[in-house]
């Protein structure tokens, strides 16, 4: 499908010089000719307790360049991704290979509880390998006009490609849960992407999972109960958002280069 639109955060005055490093950028994308939006933020609250704090502790004051004129401040928990177009139906998205291991046969079931719900969820999969043209005649054979096959994406558009996706899947084969946790977990955590994985109860998976709170797990070859799971995380963006967020937390946290490195 393509960039669609690009928004760029820049910072307040950058529009006062054209030779300035972020004025340069903003003027690229307008160049650019596709659809965009800059934004250009004052000060971020989160400065009060970084930037500012040795003005407010040792004199009660927050000094800014603005003379008599009021600024204005924003949250960074308030910036997020622009609500869906309303023509764009919710989307889930797999990506990554097409092997057996991936057990993906069931999100062609889920995608056909779905049809059978009369639900407006489509389904992208993103990738190769092994199982593609299998997979791909067996939709076809069933009708499974809510389930789309695309390429994988290149590495320079990973993060567009997954931000695709309001609901992530990752499937597995019944042991393959516990037989090792999958690198895309940790690709999708780190992107801030919320997903649901197959995995049985004590699994690998079903440990990170609980450890994390960064996605659901529902067990494997059970295409209602994953349907029931899907559909209630899509209609609960706020929990959604907070799986994400944890998400990117753990993966800083836990499972970053140089924090694996320094547990060594």
């Amino acid at each position: 499908s393509g960039v669609r639109k690009v928004v760029l955060m820049s910072a307040m005055g950058a529009n006062a010089d054209p030779a300035a490093p972020l004025r340069q950028v903003e003027l690229h994308l307008e160049a650019s000719g596709l659809a965009w939006n800059v934004i250009r933020p004052n000060w971020f609250m989160q400065n009060f307790h970084t930037y500012w704090l040795h003005g407010i502790v040792t004199q009660g004051l927050i000094q800014l360049p603005l003379g008599d004129a009021k600024g204005s401040f924003i949250d960074t928990r308030d910036i997020a991704p622009s609500p869906r177009a309303p023509d764009e139906p919710p989307t889930l998205m797999y990506s990554g290979n097409l092997g057996r291991k991936q057990g993906l046969e069931q999100l062609l079931d889920l995608a056909e509880a779905l049809k059978a719900r009369g639900s407006l969820i489509r389904i992208r999969i993103r990738g190769d390998g092994a199982s593609r043209a299998t997979l791909v005649s067996d939709a076809a054979h069933r009708n499974l006009d809510n389930l789309t096959f695309l390429p994988l994406a290149p590495k320079d558009q990973l993060s567009a490609a997954l931000a695709e996706g309001d609901l992530h899947l990752v499937p597995q084969i019944a042991d393959g849960g516990d037989f090792a946790v999958p690198s895309k977990v940790f690709a999708v955590m780190a992107a801030g992407r919320p997903f649901v994985a197959t995995a049985l109860p004590g699994s690998s998976l079903d440990r990170l999972a609980q450890a994390s709170n960064a996605f659901a797990c529902v067990e494997p070859n059970q295409p209602e109960a994953f349907a029931d799971l899907v559909e209630t995380l899509m209609a609960d963006e706020p929990r959604r958002t907070r799986m994400a967020l944890n998400g990117r937390d753990y993966v800083t946290r836990e499972v970053d280069t140089d924090v694996v490195m320094r547990r060594l």
